[in-house]
């Protein structure tokens, strides 16, 4: 807005110049109304000089203008027509044609292209800081998982040296146990073979003869049945089978 301004001021110089208007340091509207004034402008050339005027001093000394890209290409269209009505009124072709009028480009759309960019990126920027903090959050789990994974193996290590030694402690127990319950077993074979050895025949026979009497008790009593009991049994075949050898 402000070159725009810049332009109308220095087509309506050009034009005092040119009509003889000569004024000490005057502002645009003075100058436009001298100008105008010998020249007799068109009311509409008119408020085409003032509208550029406006906006450009809006544009320079209000913070809140409220021009935006519409009243800007407004503007861009009112300095094109007073080019050419400068250039057809003290130019070298009166009939000089323009050619068609091309928009510049939308400065908002290209600031929507960069924001969607910008957001893009930003989600971008996003998912790769998500990746890196996913990656980050496996990398310490592996490195949890491997010192649980040594931690036990150095437990199993210590389980297997406490088994290893109470197995030879318990095998070193059994092997004192073993060898006292043999020679326990020698020293009582010996008492039993010495104390046999001190006993008489005699006192075999007799204490055979009273294990014998023992049998007696299996005789049926007198008046009973004559079945014979096992004992009877036994003397009648040791009877018979004395008879045999005798004969």
């Amino acid at each position: 807005m402000l070159k725009l301004r810049l332009l109308a001021e220095a087509i309506t110089r050009d034009i005092a110049a040119r009509v003889a208007v000569a004024l000490v340091q005057p502002t645009q509207a003075e100058l436009l109304r001298a100008v105008d004034a010998r020249l007799g402008m068109d009311a509409q050339v008119r408020q085409l000089f003032h509208l550029l005027r406006r906006t450009g001093n809006a544009a320079a000394h209000e913070v809140q203008h409220g021009i935006g890209y519409r009243e800007g290409l407004e503007a861009l269209r009112v300095a094109r027509e007073l080019a050419v009505w400068f250039h057809r009124t003290f130019g070298s072709n009166p009939s000089f044609q323009p050619g068609p009028f091309r928009l510049p480009d939308d400065p908002s759309q290209k600031l929507a292209t960069l924001q969607q960019q910008l957001e893009q990126l930003r989600g971008e920027l996003s998912d790769a800081q998500t990746a890196q903090t996913q990656q980050a959050q496996l990398t310490r789990l592996l490195e949890a998982q491997a010192e649980q994974e040594r931690a036990m193996a150095r437990h199993a290590q210590e389980e297997n040296a406490v088994y290893q030694q109470l197995a030879e402690e318990a095998s070193q127990r059994y092997a004192a146990l073993q060898a006292e319950f043999e020679s326990r077993l020698n020293a009582q074979a010996q008492r039993t073979t010495q104390s046999v050895g001190n006993e008489t025949l005699a006192g075999y026979s007799r204490r055979a003869a009273e294990a014998a009497t023992h049998l007696q008790m299996d005789e049926p009593p007198p008046g009973s049945s004559s079945v014979s009991s096992p004992a009877n049994r036994a003397k009648q075949k040791y009877a018979r089978d004395g008879n045999l050898k005798n004969r």
